[in-house]
């Protein structure tokens, strides 16, 4: 689990001259069985973007609960309309 934690800060760390956010977000318990943490929820996120692209990392877990998992972690790309 640990080593799941270092390789995403890594990859945040990784975006040059990425702006990073923290927070905390609930969701519906409509999202049932997909998601099943207990809110609230516990979410950081590092961006980086360019004129036409941005770039980011970012990790979701419920605050309360502890997991089996590594919580939701996802790296992308997107395009700017």
């Amino acid at each position: 689990m640990i080593l799941i934690k270092l390789f995403i800060i890594s990859l945040m760390i990784a975006l040059q001259g990425c702006t990073t956010y923290a927070g905390l977000a609930v969701h519906s318990s409509k999202d049932s069985p997909e998601y099943d943490g207990a809110n609230p929820l516990f979410v950081i996120r590092s961006q980086s973007e360019d004129e036409r692209f941005f770039y980011f990392c970012e990790h979701v877990s419920s605050v309360p609960d502890t997991e089996k998992g590594y919580g939701l972690n996802m790296c992308g790309a997107g395009v700017k309309f």
